[in-house]
């Protein structure tokens, strides 16, 4: 067998396990007892490391009307990521009393909905063409982060 047939046999093999329903099944039942994947390595911490490079480019291309066209595209973008974590379930809630894990799990995809919102109102702002508004509310969302990461991580501050 040439080498870059086993190659592309083996690569295949790994994404089909992966992607089998028994394998997502029992990584998301670890998620939701709070346990399997470290924040830092799953679906949770990818979303939010998407957001804050979408965030990064917006502080410079809200600058420039001319880049507005890329806004939107970082915007949609941001906006995908956010609508991934909403699900997700923080390594924090295992950590949490029993009684009070599915409020916190509420409380979350609360504060994600809030995010998502302020997404919408940059993206209906540049496409008005209103780059001053969007940027005061590019700053207003990028506020929200350290309120949710000190409710929803266990990160220092």
């Amino acid at each position: 067998m040439k080498p870059t047939l086993f190659l592309s046999l083996f690569l295949l093999g790994g994404l089909a396990l992966a992607s089998s329903p028994l394998t997502t099944a029992s990584a998301s039942q670890d998620r939701q007892r709070g346990g399997g994947e470290h924040e830092e390595e799953g679906p949770l911490h990818e979303g939010m490391s998407r957001m804050n490079r979408a965030m990064r480019t917006l502080r410079k291309s809200l600058r420039d009307e001319s880049r507005n066209a890329e806004s939107l595209e970082v915007i949609v973008e941001a906006q995908r990521a956010a609508s991934l974590t909403k699900t997700e379930t923080p390594a924090l809630t295992a950590k949490q009393p029993e009684a009070e894990r599915a409020a916190f799990l509420v409380a979350y995809r609360q504060e994600i909905i809030r995010v998502e919102r302020a997404l919408l109102d940059l993206e209906e702002a540049v496409l008005a063409g209103d780059n001053e508004k969007a940027q005061e509310l590019l700053k207003a969302a990028k506020a929200m982060e350290g309120p949710g990461h000190e409710r929803f991580t266990e990160e220092e501050h």
